[in-house]
């Protein structure tokens, strides 16, 4: 497995033995994001009789647009809601949909729903965790009843514990109120619970916060600049090679 330790093999090891609880992002760790929203945006397009040949533009443009939201979200900065609002008047700048923001908005989530899927590895790997005691609990910045639907769609139910939005809490990752909320609903300290994430700000950080180690799911194996020295234990190409790696140290 490619993965760099930030902390020695034995701090790891001595983390992973008081884990009873797994924390999970959803979106860039459980599923591939991009590749749902990529074809949900494709669907999107073709709804809205829109040219193929704008299609590439249009998957990068709303990439850089909805990132750039979401990570205002993560600050406080933008609601929810206005989120959802200005990803698509911004795409209508450029992009000729006749629906309003809102409308254009429900359409691309329910194209998200559809395409969104699991890789039967992971689910495998999670059902591994589960038969040897540990809780597994999805904590998500996504949409409720979208992320409720994909959650569904993609069999995870059999295995989680439960999962939470912000949308539940009113706050999202990285505020701690999301992850007191997990820790609280599986009544488990949080040394015993563990984060695996994509987002250094939003996972790392906001884990890290709360006292609660975590790993990095990051394609790239560099090392990131860390902000005041808050880093996870373990940083990993993909969920699969951490789940691998976890389930090796509990044998």
């Amino acid at each position: 497995m490619d993965c760099v330790l930030p902390f020695t093999k034995n701090d790891v090891l001595d983390v992973f033995r008081k884990t009873k609880t797994l924390l999970i992002d959803f979106d860039g760790t459980l599923v591939d994001y991009k590749k749902a929203a990529d074809k949900a945006l494709e669907q999107l397009f073709q709804e809205h009789k829109l040219p193929k040949k704008v299609l590439k533009a249009g998957k990068n443009d709303f990439e850089k647009i909805n990132n750039s939201l979401w990570r205002e979200f993560e600050k406080n900065t933008l609601t929810l809601e206005e989120v959802r609002i200005q990803r698509f008047e911004k795409m209508k700048e450029k992009y000729a949909f006749e629906d309003s923001p809102k409308k254009i908005d429900e359409e691309y989530l329910s194209y998200l729903i559809k395409n969104t899927t699991l890789d039967p590895k992971s689910l495998s790997l999670l059902k591994k965790a589960k038969n040897r005691g540990i809780n597994l609990f999805i904590v998500s910045n996504g949409i409720h009843y979208v992320q409720e639907q994909r959650i569904k769609k993609t069999n995870l139910l059999e295995v989680v514990d439960g999962y939470v939005t912000s949308e539940q809490v009113g706050k999202p990752k990285p505020h701690k109120k999301i992850f007191i909320h997990a820790l609280d609903k599986l009544e488990v300290t949080k040394e015993q619970a563990f984060m695996i994430g994509d987002s250094y700000e939003a996972d790392i950080v906001g884990a890290y916060n709360i006292g609660i180690k975590s790993c990095l799911i990051k394609k790239g194996i560099e090392i990131p600049r860390w902000v005041d020295d808050k880093k996870p234990i373990i940083i990993t190409k993909n969920f699969n090679g951490f789940m691998y790696f976890y389930l090796k140290t509990q044998e």
